[in-house]
């Protein structure tokens, strides 16, 4: 027998390349099963079929892989796959590479069946009994997941059977709204929106069924963890003025959260100096006094984190925090004030201006201009009348009878 091999030990094959795959320029054309009997009276042999897009070029063929039980069994001449009528019965995978004139390849990958003598029918079985997929909660609908594999000389159809877990599922998110199949293959897809916050991990069965008669069922488990793909973007304040003589526990913000996940499941935490004057509730997001404050002027920052697989953390968002002198009373300028008046003027009669000056200090909105007026017993016989509200917290006004 000819040979022309190297093999590797048999690991679990999940992934068979489809019917017709192209990689390049160079496309095979063949059935991906071969199924021959052991103890045969004759070599089996196949004839390759590749083509490839590029005008007046050759494709020759060559074997990259043979599983090991395989190895003196095996061997490609030409355009033509022979196996031994040796092969002892069994399951392997055999890869053949196509490559043309102009360098371009393809490596295609054959699942061989050999039966047992006297054996005339497959039947259908998967190459593993158990599937684990991990999968971004950002995949398309549409992408193809991963190619089962299942092992039979003939068409069939694959189907989820069963639903081991969530049992129950919120709607439109079960598995089988979730990810089907291509017709006629074992090419698992997404075909509903993942979203891990409400199923995080899917565990179904899947049925192969054979198109042709004898060919039974087969039957494995698959596990798809949804893996997380939306960080939170949170917001706060520019900056936040408060005086000296606030509380401890004082909230000076609470850091509002956007995030696809639902329900929210965040903790929060300060990137800020140790010592500096504040804390944050991990679970609420609320920044608060934790120290007696100073005059000063602090730079914040907080982040927040979820608990996703994998886990991932905010943009940051910073925080100026003004730190004012406790509220200063506004003040009359130029006290005290001694004014004369006539008995006989006629109203409105201007007495006489004065100022009020607000000096700020831990006002939280700043330096403001103030009200005036008149306590009740005077108010039947003077009047104020404000004539200027000068910035910096100065009001000019006037008196009148």
């Amino acid at each position: 027998m000819r040979r022309v091999l190297w093999a590797s030990a048999c690991a679990l094959f999940t992934q068979l390349l489809c019917a017709s795959f192209s990689s390049g320029t160079v496309t095979f054309n063949s059935n991906p099963s071969i199924l021959i009997n052991s103890n045969s009276s004759s070599e089996y042999n196949l004839t390759l079929n590749a083509t490839t897009d590029q005008p007046n070029k050759t494709i020759t063929f060559s074997l990259s892989y043979v599983d090991e039980s395989y190895r003196n069994d095996v061997e490609v001449v030409g355009n033509v796959l022979y196996i031994s009528p040796d092969a002892t019965s069994g399951m392997g995978f055999i890869t053949v590479t196509g490559t043309d004139s102009s360098s371009s390849s393809t490596d295609f990958t054959f699942q061989l069946t050999v039966l047992s003598s006297g054996r005339t029918v497959s039947l259908i079985q998967f190459s593993s009994p158990e599937y684990n997929i991990s999968l971004s909660e950002a995949t398309p609908i549409g992408t193809t997941i991963q190619r089962l594999g299942v092992v039979f000389n003939g068409s069939y159809q694959c189907s989820i059977t069963s639903v081991i877990s969530p049992s129950m599922a919120p709607l439109g998110a079960a598995a089988t709204n979730v990810f089907g199949f291509q017709m006629h293959n074992d090419y698992l897809l997404v075909i509903g929106a993942l979203n891990r916050s409400i199923v995080p991990v899917y565990k179904f069965v899947v049925t192969a069924t054979a198109s042709t008669p004898g060919g039974g069922k087969a039957n494995a488990t698959v596990t798809v963890t949804i893996l997380n793909a939306y960080p939170p973007v949170i917001s706060a304040p520019d900056y936040v003025n408060i005086r000296t003589d606030v509380p401890l526990g004082t909230v000076l913000f609470t850091v509002s959260v956007t995030t696809r996940d639902q329900p929210t499941d965040l903790t929060f935490s300060l990137l800020s100096n140790v010592t500096f004057p504040f804390a944050i509730d991990p679970a609420s997001g609320s920044v608060r006094v934790s120290k007696a404050l100073a005059v000063n002027t602090y730079t914040i920052m907080a982040i927040a984190y979820d608990h996703g697989v994998p886990p991932f953390s905010s943009n940051n968002a910073t925080v100026i925090v003004n730190v004012l002198l406790e509220n200063m009373a506004p003040k009359f300028n130029g006290l005290p004030y001694v004014v004369s008046l006539i008995e006989k003027v006629i109203p409105p009669y201007p007495v006489f201006n004065f100022t009020v000056i607000d000096s700020g200090g831990g006002d939280l909105e700043g330096v403001d201009n103030v009200t005036l007026f008149l306590p009740a017993n005077y108010s039947d016989y003077f009047s104020l009348k404000t004539i200027l509200n000068i910035t910096a917290g100065i009001t000019v006004a006037q008196l009148y009878q």
